[in-house]
Parts: structure tokens; sequence; C-alpha cells
């Protein structure tokens, strides 16, 4: 799935590395510069569905997610952009990119 925010498109997808006992979201920009990380992982006695791990997934990663801001701070010598969290509109953009996908994959 992809999705355009801050002027950076980014490529949000989900794998399930704990044999269906958890699913990790994953948003990285192109270029590599956004990259973000959200996790949910089932109870114990939790029956895995997989849009149900992707919904909380996803949600996780949204929240903790920084892009940059056209503003620079200085530190120790090394220049980097100034970092803030997503906009609700721009929450709000990429999940109706997320209930608009194609065949919920």
């Amino acid at each position: 799935m992809k999705v355009t925010i801050a002027g950076k498109e980014l490529k949000i997808y989900w794998r399930y590395p704990a044999n269906d006992r958890e699913t990790v979201c994953y948003i990285e920009s192109l270029d590599t510069t956004i990259f973000c990380r959200g996790e949910a992982t089932l109870g114990k006695h939790d029956q895995f569905c997989k849009e149900i791990g992707r919904r909380i997934s996803l949600g996780r990663a949204l929240k903790y997610m920084r892009v940059p801001t056209k503003d620079t701070q200085s530190s120790g010598g090394v220049i980097e952009p100034v970092m803030r969290s997503l906009s609700k509109a721009e929450r709000h953009k990429v999940l109706e990119a997320y209930h608009g996908r194609k065949n919920n994959t």
C-alpha cells in the first residue's frame, strides 16, 4: 500500500514473523528517510485474525511515526531536520488508503 505524506511517498506493508501470533506493520519512504514499525501480538487465548492485527499494528506505527519539517537543528556540528508527529489529517489520509485498498491485501 502506498500513500503520500509530507511530500514523501510511503510504502506500508505487514509481516507475520511468529507463526501467526504477531503482526508487524512497517512504514517506510522510498528514499528510506522515514521508517516506523508497529506490532500487535496475540494474547494466550486469542484467535488469529489478519485484519485485526493489521489495524492494531498500523495504529501503533502511526502513533509513534515522525516526519521531518522544513526546520533544522544543529547537534554537535551536524545539521538534522526537526521531526514532528503526524497531524490528524495525515493520519486520516493513511487510514482512508488502508480502508480503500483492493481485496484487503
